[in-house]
């Protein structure tokens, strides 16, 4: 029996997809037996991980040669394009494949090889229908990198974090990622738009790179809100800048955006990301909160735009520190230090009523709308807002709550 003639026939029991299917498993099982091979050598040289790195790399171009050719036949279009949405595709099946080897291997202690085979195959599924999209469907191969990235928003902000990090591993796979993010975007300038509002931030270094991205994609439904509420001619303080994507955004619509970051090295560039942007606005080193003074912030990382600041230690890993000074609100648009805001965001890491406390006057006299990103463990956001006279809307956008709040 011929192989069309046997394809023809399995396409009347299980129709033109499950013929395709079983194809993609095909082509997929000869790379399972190289991506074994690979790891299994380099293993004997180098951190199970990175073995699997390097098993996963070179059998996942095997199989898009593969399924590019015989499975899906050859389809139109940019074959680099495809070859990079596939790869970003498996790339983010590949963070799972991670998380169940460090599961496997550091918790229950199964052997490596087993725990090889059963990340191979967590993914095989979810691979095909990805792959179904990129080459019979025509996805565009930033979605890929989306989907990699919805993968680290899942990972960043679940247990899965802690326990990386308990084990040694995060900040391994965090480097990695970043790393393949940043040879993504190869330019030193990045160009973004929501929502109509076009900006450029710099992203010289893979962290830059994953903290604007990160923003992009996990907060863009709360960015083209927030943008589209947003009144020409608005004075906005961005509160928590971090590197100002927000405020650049902003900057496009607004008359002015005050950028309120207080980790020095951020701030700096947070600047340099608004003049960029024929500086419509200016960006400010302080911390704000219910009282004026000095402070200690703790980093949980050192670079540029991933040190998740804190006031309060208990709620991050800290790794460092730097003392930052801390001011009301109220007592900078007294004394005229910060121009009065009718548009405020917040993302703060926890300090969100201190700073809703330290703003109460200027809440209640001139701010029109305010949005306020609110952490695990925070309360009494939204009761501190109707006081001050605000209607709440309450949502949630990933892992995060939010509160966007209008003045009545």
């Amino acid at each position: 029996m011929s192989i069309s003639t046997l394809e023809n026939r399995l396409e009347q029991i299980i129709g033109q997809r499950g013929v395709r299917f079983i194809e993609f498993l095909g082509v997929g099982a000869t790379g399972v037996v190289i991506d074994l091979a690979v790891t299994t050598t380099a293993l004997s040289y180098v951190h199970y991980l990175l073995a699997n790195s390097l098993g996963f790399a070179i059998a996942v171009t095997w199989n898009f040669g593969g399924n590019w050719y015989f499975v899906f036949n050859r389809p139109d279009g940019s074959i680099l394009k495809q070859y990079g949405s596939y790869v970003g595709l498996h790339a983010a099946t590949f963070g799972f494949r991670a998380v169940a080897l460090a599961l496997l291997i550091e918790l229950m202690g199964t052997p490596v090889l087993v725990a090889t085979v059963v990340g191979i195959g967590v993914a095989a599924v979810a691979n095909y229908l990805g792959t179904e999209r990129i080459l019979e469907d025509g996805l565009e191969w930033f979605d890929a990198v989306a989907a990699v990235n919805s993968v680290a928003h899942v990972v960043y902000h679940s247990r899965l974090r802690q326990l990386l990090r308990d084990i040694g591993l995060y900040s391994t796979l965090y480097g990695w990622y970043a790393a393949a993010l940043a040879t993504i975007y190869r330019k030193d300038v990045l160009d973004i738009e929501v929502a109509g509002c076009r900006g450029s931030v710099h992203t010289e270094k893979p962290p830059e790179v994953v903290s604007v991205l990160h923003t992009l994609e996990k907060e863009r439904p709360v960015l083209e809100s927030f943008l589209d509420d947003l009144p020409p001619g608005a004075t906005v303080w961005d509160v928590g800048a971090n590197v100002g994507v927000y405020s650049v955004l902003a900057a496009d619509r607004a008359e002015q955006v005050v950028a309120i970051e207080p980790v020095p090295s951020t701030a700096a560039r947070c600047q340099e990301n608004i003049d960029l942007n024929d500086g419509n606005g200016f960006a400010t080193g302080i911390a704000l909160g219910n009282e004026s003074g000095q402070a200690s912030l703790g980093l949980e990382r050192a670079e540029l735009g991933t040190q998740t600041p804190a006031l309060d230690e208990e709620l991050i890993d800290a790794r460092d520190e730097v003392s930052v000074k801390v001011s009301r609100g109220d007592t900078l648009v007294k004394n005229g230090s910060l121009p009065t805001p009718d548009v405020v965001k917040i993302d703060v890491e926890g300090a969100e009523k201190e700073v809703l406390e330290g703003l109460s006057n200027t809440l209640r006299q001139d701010v029109e709308y305010v949005l306020v990103e609110s952490h695990a463990g925070v309360d009494g956001v939204e009761e501190s807002l109707e006081r001050v006279g605000f209607d709440v809307d309450v949502f949630e956008c990933g892992s995060q709550t939010y509160y966007q709040a209008r003045a009545q």
